[in-house]
């Protein structure tokens, strides 16, 4: 989690580290947290859903594993369809 909050403060208008936070607070069970960041994550980028997010991931070379936990977090995390 330290690396993506840094990655965050390095990058404060790249939606990537904030969705993998996102993605990540929401698989250890921290949902505060990852609600938070897609807050964070929507005023960045309000069009930003599960089905744009699948279609980037699709084209950024992200394996099918990573690709899966992160959008099941990102569900988990409340970004919306």
């Amino acid at each position: 989690m330290a690396a993506l909050e840094r990655a965050r403060q390095l990058n404060p208008k790249t939606h990537v580290p904030i969705s993998w936070s996102a993605a990540a607070y929401a698989q250890a069970g921290k949902i505060e947290q990852a609600r938070a960041a897609i807050e964070e994550l929507r005023k960045l980028r309000p069009d930003l859903s599960l089905s744009t997010y699948e279609a980037y991931s699709g084209r950024s070379g992200i394996s099918v594993k990573s690709k899966e936990l992160v959008v099941d977090g990102l569900r988990k995390a409340g970004l919306p369809e």
